[in-house]
């Protein structure tokens, strides 16, 4: 089978675009199948914390494949032949493609295509503050707490953005806002860049084999049955406070307006945009509150305290 990926940040809207080429009779795809990650890791030193010394692992696994004639070239050239036979494993009756959509490929995109050099890319992109909104209320339950999705909001855009500039000739981009707008011609766009014949009908399946997957977007799934609007306004009332609107317009002036105009966006058209939302009293007290706490746990800790656990998880935990 002919491989295909779906690149975006995580709550880009992948898993809505799954689920409608997901009912191609040609695509199969399960899930998210995270089947590169720790191939490509294994060869990182940093990135990854484990009960080994994962650095050490990396150091000589790297060694080793230093000695290959081929090097890194033939590493890939065989994780890339027992994945494709792993996926031949899956019935999978009539299907040419399969598509894998894992939204933390961002940070390997690089080996991704060295791996799988034919392969074909779907770059999805969203706004990026309501990507920033979509964590908040599905993962964090509305706490203005981004800690743990740093590396998707600050490197996820910059990582793809240079993805596209060096392959766009592999790579079909689509925005969520305009897949939920105008879904049939969105789609239509993706088999003809997949050499495929159209779909009949473009619709979210009524049995929907991805409900059983383990991962990816549980809340879309089951809220979802038909391809919705909604969340490309719903995403400001996540902004009703004046720490998130500061925080937004830092995180636009971050990205920077030329970034920004690549990914289909417009910097003063989002901030206008977050400045209709009503301020929340309630919004803004539970914010301050969140990071007033932050602070204090950051400083209730002596300072030999903080030393002390920093090198130790430099030890355990490289990056």
């Amino acid at each position: 089978m002919r491989q295909c990926f779906i690149i975006s940040q995580p709550r880009a809207g992948s898993t809505l675009l799954q689920r409608l080429l997901a009912t191609h009779p040609q695509i199969q795809t399960i899930g998210e199948p995270w089947l590169a990650i720790p191939f490509v890791y294994a060869l990182r030193e940093k990135g990854v914390s484990a009960e080994y010394i994962h650095v050490s692992m990396a150091q000589g696994f790297g060694d080793f494949v230093s000695k290959l004639p081929g090097g890194r070239a033939d590493y890939f050239q065989e994780v890339r032949a027992m994945l494709e036979r792993l996926q031949q494993k899956i019935p999978a009756p009539g299907k040419t493609y399969f598509l894998d959509k894992t939204p933390r490929y961002h940070l390997i995109l690089e080996e991704l295509a060295e791996i799988f050099p034919d392969a074909k890319f779907i770059v999805l992109w969203r706004n990026p503050l309501a990507v920033v909104a979509s964590i908040l209320k599905t993962w964090k339950e509305g706490r203005f707490d981004l800690r743990y999705y740093e590396q998707d909001i600050f490197r996820g855009p910059l990582n793809i953005l240079s993805f596209v500039e060096k392959r766009a000739a592999a790579i079909c981009e689509l925005r969520y806002e305009d897949l939920v707008r105008q879904t049939e011609s969105s789609v239509r766009r993706v088999t003809d860049f997949l050499e495929l014949p159209p779909l009949q009908s473009v619709s979210l399946p009524e049995k929907d084999l991805l409900k059983e997957a383990k991962l990816g977007d549980k809340t879309g799934i089951h809220k979802f049955q038909s391809v919705s609007t909604a969340p490309v306004e719903e995403w400001k009332m996540e902004y009703r406070s004046s720490v998130r609107k500061f925080w937004a317009k830092r995180y636009l002036e971050f990205l920077g307006q030329e970034r920004l105009h690549r990914m289909g966006y417009n910097a003063d058209d989002l901030i206008a945009s977050v400045n209709t939302a009503a301020n929340s009293t309630e919004q803004l007290a539970a914010d301050l509150g969140t990071l007033g706490w932050r602070t204090f746990r950051a400083l209730e800790r002596p300072p030999f305290y903080r030393t002390k656990m920093k090198t130790r998880n430099e030890r355990r935990s490289y990056g």
